[in-house]
C-alpha cells in the first residue's frame, strides 16, 4: 500500500504525555496511521514526504471564534502580518489613516 504522506525529520507532539513527541508520523487519508521514528515511518511507501528538519508540529488549532461586523469591515483595517520593523508598522498604519474619514478608528492586525 502506498500512503499519503510521511512527515520525518520532527518533534511531532502526540499529547500523551507532558513534553512527549515522536520524530515522525505516517498519514493516509487525513488520518494519522502511526506515529514514531523517522527510520520506523521511512520504511512505508508514501506519496509525499516532508523533510521536517528539526521543526516542530503540534497537534491541529482551529478557532472558530469570530465577530462578523469586524470582519466583514476592511476598509478600516491594516494587515502589519509582514512588517519587520517597528518603522515599517509605523508606515503601513500612516498610510491607512489616508483612507479614513474624520472620526473613524483605524485597526491593525
Amino acid at each position: 500500500m502506498i500512503f499519503d504522506k510521511a512527515f520525518v525529520n520532527g518533534r511531532i507532539y502526540t499529547m500523551e504525555a507532558e513534553g512527549e513527541y515522536v520524530e515522525a508520523v505516517l498519514i493516509n487519508n487525513g488520518k494519522i496511521i502511526m506515529l514514531g521514528s523517522s527510520d520506523e515511518v521511512a520504511s512505508y511507501d508514501v506519496k509525499e514526504r516532508i523533510d521536517l528538519k528539526g521543526k516542530t508540529v503540534l497537534p491541529g488549532f482551529i478557532d472558530t471564534h469570530m465577530h462578523l461586523p469586524e470582519a466583514v469591515d476592511n476598509s478600516r483595517k491594516v494587515d502589519l502580518c509582514n512588517a519587520k520593523s517597528i518603522y515599517e508598522v509605523q508606515e503601513l498604519l500612516k498610510k491607512g489613516l489616508e483612507s479614513l474619514r474624520d472620526g473613524m478608528w483605524l485597526l491593525g492586525r
